[in-house]
């Protein structure tokens, strides 16, 4: 239950984290010339990276649990 509850959590922190660092990354590279429309590609793809692994991670123990019993 606590997995499904930590997977389902990972939702809403996505988009936050998405948001918060795309914020930060437009500040930060403001002065670069790259278009807002790219940066925001770029942070959504290495949070879209992160957060798979984020899940996949539980879901392979449980998978592996599963198995091993």
């Amino acid at each position: 239950m606590i997995l499904f509850a930590g997977l389902f959590l990972l939702i809403p922190f996505y988009f936050v984290s998405w948001w918060s660092e795309f914020l930060v990354s437009k500040k930060m590279l403001a002065d670069t010339g790259i278009s807002k429309n790219n940066i925001k590609i770029k942070v959504r793809n290495a949070n879209l990276i992160t957060y798979s692994l984020l899940a996949f991670w539980p879901i392979g123990w449980y998978v592996v649990g599963y198995v091993l019993k």
